[in-house]
């Protein structure tokens, strides 16, 4: 998806973009970007549009800040543009789509922005999407991108409404967004300032399973152990063990089914004496751990539809196992996603009572919780 820009408003340009207006061009800077006049050499877009920043700060009306990158993987005059989670592309020959720019930059002021008000708003998205009023709930996380990037000390929340605005594209299928979210929330909290294991493990798990659903499984898997380590320390059976399943579910997927062997016994190892998941659960990981090990890569890939048959029932009595009142937010996801999507989603629903809590910052007030 591109570079991932430190800033509320993110443009990425194909080779053509930079140096597509003229300082000289009196237009307003959105007339230019919808391409009304074919494409000319001067100024580069990111000065044309700074000077559009301050003529109108100059009139009291201040434009939040804007990040550029060049994008080989873009077309020579395509340019990508993203406001507070929501992405918008377009090509510069063309009259396409840059007019949502402007709604979508009304859409997310508040009156006096503060963290207070930050938090508040994230309330309130939740609470809509707990309630199935996904429109609303993405509007708020919207906002909360969008204040708690500018305001201080709300790099959490900036966290936490990424992550459940990817949760619900997953849900709603867009896989391509739900990885842009991703990556924004990992770019957050990879940051060396960033302390919040919990929800670095949200987010690292959030980009694995996005790699999954985009069918890249070989990228999958190193998130997923790094979300693994981001709590290996915490002692989190039920989290670990998600995450481990997660892994797996990457790796057979990607035909690495030498690594599915560690993995497995990883997870045994957490749960073989655990009073969390039942025996029977328990007595059949053994016994597909069993089936794998005994068996050679040339014989696992002959039986594949077997292995995948046991696999899922595993995974199932595992992850399924995770009752909660919000398990009526997933019931949408298709089959085939919801054995390893589940606790994907739920972690970005379920685990907002649990993870928020446990969270650097005091985490939320369970009593604004639904």
């Amino acid at each position: 998806m591109g570079t991932i820009l430190d800033a509320p408003v993110q443009i990425l340009m194909g080779t053509n973009v930079r140096g597509a207006f003229t300082a000289e061009d009196n237009r307003d800077i959105l007339d230019k970007l919808l391409g009304t006049a074919a494409p000319k050499t001067g100024a580069r877009l990111p000065e044309v549009i700074e000077k559009r920043r301050s003529d109108m700060a100059s009139q009291g009306m201040i434009l939040p800040l804007v990040g550029y990158a060049d994008d080989e993987r873009l077309a020579p005059n395509q340019f990508l543009v993203t406001v507070a989670l929501q992405t918008v592309t377009g090509d510069i020959r063309k009259d396409i789509l840059f007019d949502m720019v402007v709604d979508m930059i009304k859409a997310v002021q508040i009156q006096d922005p503060s963290k207070k008000s930050v938090r508040a708003l994230l309330v309130g998205a939740v609470n809509n999407l707990v309630e199935k009023n996904y429109q609303e709930s993405m509007d708020c996380f919207r906002k909360v991108s969008y204040w708690g990037s500018i305001i201080g000390g709300c790099e959490a929340d900036c966290v936490r409404a990424t992550l459940c605005y990817g949760a619900v594209n997953m849900m709603n299928g867009q896989y391509q967004s739900m990885t842009y979210d991703s990556q924004l929330a990992c770019n957050i909290v990879d940051k060396p300032t960033f302390s919040d294991p919990y929800l670095k493990y949200a987010a690292h798990r959030l980009m694995g399973i996005s790699w999954v659903l985009m069918e890249h499984p070989e990228h999958a898997v190193a998130f997923f152990e790094q979300a693994y380590h981001d709590l290996e320390w915490a002692n989190e059976e039920t989290l670990l063990v998600e995450v481990l399943f997660h892994a797996v579910t990457a790796m057979m997927q990607a035909q690495q089914y030498d690594k599915c062997r560690n993995v497995i016994d990883r997870i045994y190892s957490l749960v073989k004496d655990s009073d969390t998941y039942g025996k029977e659960a328990i007595n059949k990981l053994y016994v597909f751990r069993a089936f794998v090990s005994d068996r050679t890569i040339e014989q696992l890939k002959s039986q594949l539809s077997e292995m995948e048959l046991k696999y899922e029932e595993i995974s199932r009595s595992f992850l399924l196992g995770l009752k909660d009142t919000v398990l009526k937010v997933v019931r949408a996801v298709t089959p085939s996603v919801l054995t390893f999507g589940l606790g994907s989603i739920l972690g970005n629903v379920r685990d907002i009572k649990m993870i928020w809590q446990k969270s650097g910052d005091g985490g939320m007030n369970l009593a604004d919780m639904p």
